[in-house]
């Protein structure tokens, strides 16, 4: 019984020492490695073999035509146009972070410019609708454009800004054909007639109120055809007093339907003011 412990106990202690030389060649072989593998970090690399590097070839060639380019800019006199066109694309960068205004926040801007402007304030709403215009052109909002460009337009001929609130006009128009909405169509050319109209276009103002005439009916807007007829009677006020008669009358009507009583006295009054020649 004593003899068969001792003899395991002698072949642990020999499996043990065996072991250890396997655990200490191990050991150098990675030490052996690990200095090699620092010997070669510890090269110093030449200029061919930097350059031949994908990432910092390209920082060189970088530096390198910014000190060319500074250098030609200073001896040539082109700073100021170099500065100019960093500015340039600075301020192009800021605007953008700035105008990152959604379409609903766009909306809420020119409900506050179309408030500004039924209390006057033709020229604080006008500058209120050139910060919606950098968004709507950066985001492509075109049914936000299209009502931009229509409240322009309406901004800019009570300023007297005829030329402006035409062409504003014909922006909007344009946008509405695009998204086929013909009731928005039709109030531009109810704003373009009252705009010829001011201006004694009288043909023009003409045309564009019946085109806005026929759309409100094809849409079946009632408010809309009487403000036209409106417009209408006002422009043959002064050249055929009972044609301007029969449309305030017409007016009038449309306005006592629709229950809009204040507008429906201004109707009358207007009528009763062309009497028959």
């Amino acid at each position: 019984m004593e003899k068969q412990v001792k003899r395991k106990t002698v072949c642990c202690k020999l499996s043990h020492i065996q072991k250890i030389p396997a655990l200490s060649l191990s050991s150098l072989s990675n030490n052996i490695d690990f200095e090699n593998k620092s010997r070669i970090r510890g090269q110093k690399l030449t200029v061919k073999e930097i350059w031949g590097d994908p990432v910092w070839s390209k920082v060189i060639a970088g530096v390198i035509v910014f000190i060319l380019t500074a250098a030609l800019a200073y001896f040539k006199g082109w700073l100021p146009t170099v500065w100019a066109f960093f500015r340039g694309a600075i301020s192009l960068a800021l605007i953008e972070t700035r105008y990152s205004l959604g379409a609903l926040e766009l909306n809420k801007l020119l409900d506050k410019a179309d408030g500004m402007r039924s209390r006057g304030e033709n020229r604080q709403a006008q500058s209120l609708i050139g910060e919606v215009f950098v968004n709507v052109k950066l985001k492509k909002y075109i049914k936000t454009q299209t009502r931009a460009y229509f409240l322009k337009a309406e901004i800019e001929s009570t300023l007297g800004n005829n030329r402006e609130a035409r062409d504003a006009f014909s922006q909007a128009r344009t946008l509405y054909q695009q998204v086929n909405n013909r009731l928005g169509e039709a109030n531009v050319l109810r704003g373009l007639g009252d705009l010829e109209r001011m201006l004694g276009n009288n043909r023009e103002a003409r045309d564009a109120y019946s085109q806005a005439r026929t759309f409100y009916q094809q849409e079946n807007h009632r408010l809309g055809e009487a403000n036209v007829l409106m417009g209408l009677g006002a422009l043959e006020e002064a050249h055929d007093k009972e044609a301007a008669k029969r449309f305030f009358y017409q007016a009038e009507n449309i306005y006592q339907k629709l229950g809009m009583h204040e507008q429906e006295k201004a109707a009358k009054s207007r009528a009763e003011r062309s009497p028959e020649r």
